[in-house]
C-alpha cells in the first residue's frame, strides 16, 4: 500500500469514527432520556398530614361547588391545584374505586389499581397535563407518562386530546403507543391495561359530571396554569345535555 492510498483513506477513517462517535452519543443519551424521571414527576409522602388533608379538602369540596343550585346553562368557574388532585389519588382513589365497584364494572372501568404501580399522579403544566405511573413489573421499571392538552369537541364541550406518550423523559411515537398498548392489555399485565383504561376514558368522553337525576355539570373549557386548572363550566338539565359519557346515563350519584 503505497503512501497514496493510505493519505486517501485517512478521511474515511475519521469519518467512520466520528460518525460511531455520533451513535454513542445519541444512543448514551436515548439511555439517560428512559432511565430519568420525568422533570415534574414527585414522590409524594402519605404519611404527611398537610398532603393527606389536601385530598380529604377536595373530596368534600368538589362535590360541594359541582352541586350548588345556579341559574341553568350560564357559565361559572372552578379552580383545583395539582397537590390537591395527588393527594385525593394516593390517599383517596383506592377506597372510592372500591366502593363503586360494581358500577365500575358494568362500564367495563378498573375497580382497583394493580399492585404493580406504585405512585400515580397529575402534573399540571401550562402546555399539557400529564398521566404519570410509577411501574414496577417484570419487564418495566420505570415512570410511564401520557400527556393531554385540552380542546373543545364538535359539540362545544371540553375535551382532552393525547400529544405524547414517555417512558421516563423519552419521547415515544404513536405507532410505539399502541404497540405498547397491543402488547401489554391483556390480564397477566394489569398495570398497562389499567392505564389504557384511563387513557380512553381521557380521550373518549367529555369532561361532564352527574349532579342528580336531573342534573350535570359540562367542562365547557379546560384551562392549564402551572401547578393548577380552572374550569369554565355550566350546569344544564340531564335531558338537554350534550354531552357524550357512559356514566351520565346513570339515574342516581353516591
Amino acid at each position: 500500500m503505497d503512501d497514496r492510498t493510505s493519505h486517501r483513506r485517512r478521511p474515511l477513517r475519521r469519518f467512520m469514527l466520528l460518525m460511531l462517535l455520533v451513535v454513542i452519543a445519541v444512543v448514551s443519551w436515548g439511555i439517560w432520556l428512559w432511565s430519568s424521571k420525568p422533570a415534574y414527576w414527585k414522590e409524594y409522602r402519605v404519611d404527611d398530614p398537610q398532603f393527606t388533608m389536601q385530598g380529604q379538602s377536595l373530596e368534600n369540596r368538589l362535590p360541594s361547588e359541582l352541586s350548588k343550585v345556579r341559574p341553568l346553562g350560564e357559565p361559572w368557574t372552578i379552580t383545583v391545584a395539582q397537590d390537591e388532585i395527588n393527594s385525593w389519588i394516593a390517599t383517596r382513589l383506592p377506597n372510592w374505586l372500591a366502593n363503586r365497584r360494581d358500577r365500575l364494572r358494568t362500564h367495563r372501568l378498573p375497580s382497583r389499581i394493580p399492585e404493580e404501580i406504585k405512585q400515580i399522579m397529575v402534573a399540571i403544566e401550562p402546555r399539557f397535563l400529564a398521566l404519570a405511573a410509577d411501574i414496577e413489573a417484570e419487564d418495566v421499571n420505570q415512570v410511564m407518562s401520557i400527556e393531554f392538552k385540552p380542546f373543545a369537541g364538535s359539540n362545544g364541550l371540553s375535551r382532552l386530546e393525547m400529544t405524547a406518550m414517555r417512558g421516563g423523559r423519552l419521547w415515544m411515537p404513536e405507532g410505539v403507543i399502541e404497540r405498547v398498548i397491543q402488547k401489554y392489555g391483556s390480564a397477566e399485565h394489569a398495570e398497562k391495561q389499567f392505564l389504557e383504561k384511563f387513557r380512553n376514558i381521557l380521550l373518549e368522553t367529555d369532561l361532564v359530571y352527574p349532579v342528580d337525576s336531573n342534573r350535570v355539570v359540562e367542562v365547557m373549557n379546560l384551562s392549564l396554569r402551572q401547578g393548577e386548572l380552572v374550569a369554565t363550566c355550566r350546569t344544564v338539565l340531564k335531558k338537554d345535555t350534550v354531552a357524550q359519557a357512559p356514566w351520565i346515563k346513570d339515574k342516581s350519584q353516591d
